[in-house]
């Protein structure tokens, strides 16, 4: 199963002080709490979010055809366009996972060559805010309902309908509390399809067994019903 699909999360950001071309806030835990509970996992890097102005052209695919040509020297290059909430308005960003926090003035400048301007560096006090992030998606199904992807330790439960975010962070909170599961961090994506769209639940977690997942997937759709 192939397609675009939106990923909506929650994120902790602060202002990335070491990037100086332009504003660049940045994500430390961008699995939630899921480290914190496992210290002795290699924790993957931190995800920066670069602010872009919007324009009537289409960013994204600018975005799209940039990071089609810095994967030629990075293959493991993750680079999407998304949106987060800044002072009470959704702005575009380009999201991507550094391992070094220098790459963030990189991209600037390579942006910049595709007449996306980003915005001017500023102070940000620490925010939560909603994230949502454009991602091509390739599911292979392994078991009713359950299927895991391209991207390691990310697996996706099938459920029927997408629900506001704070029914959802009671959904899932009600699921870990209730069968004591491996912690995870979890999401919703939409997976957009020709004729169709797919709701899941995105489930991060290096702990979690096929078991686990079915176990998972049942108990969400057995509460999914209540917030419909």
């Amino acid at each position: 199963m192939k397609g675009i699909a939106c990923l909506q999360k929650e994120a902790f950001l602060t202002t990335c002080n070491k990037c100086n071309k332009g504003l660049v806030l940045k994500s430390e835990s961008p699995y939630g709490e899921y480290y914190s509970e496992h210290p002795e996992i290699q924790k993957v890097p931190d995800v920066l979010y670069i602010a872009v102005k919007s324009f009537n052209e289409c960013i994204e695919t600018k975005i799209i055809r940039l990071r089609k040509e810095l994967k030629k020297d990075d293959p493991e290059l993750k680079m999407n366009y998304a949106h987060i909430t800044l002072f009470n308005k959704v702005i575009p960003v380009v999201a991507f996972h550094a391992g070094d926090i220098s790459e963030g003035d990189l991209i600037i400048e390579k942006l910049s060559r595709t007449d996306i301007k980003v915005l001017k560096k500023q102070r940000i006090k620490p925010y939560v805010s909603l994230v949502q992030i454009r991602k091509f998606v390739d599911l292979t199904k392994i078991a009713e309902g359950v299927y895991t992807s391209h991207e390691k330790f990310h697996y996706y439960l099938s459920v029927p309908e997408k629900i506001a975010w704070k029914d959802f962070k009671e959904c899932v909170n009600t699921c870990s509390n209730s069968h004591n599961f491996p912690q995870f961090d979890a999401a919703q994506l939409s997976l957009f399809q020709y004729d169709d769209i797919e709701e899941f639940v995105r489930i991060y977690s290096q702990t979690a067994t096929n078991e686990d997942l079915i176990k998972m997937k049942d108990e969400l759709n057995k509460l999914y019903p209540k917030y419909i």
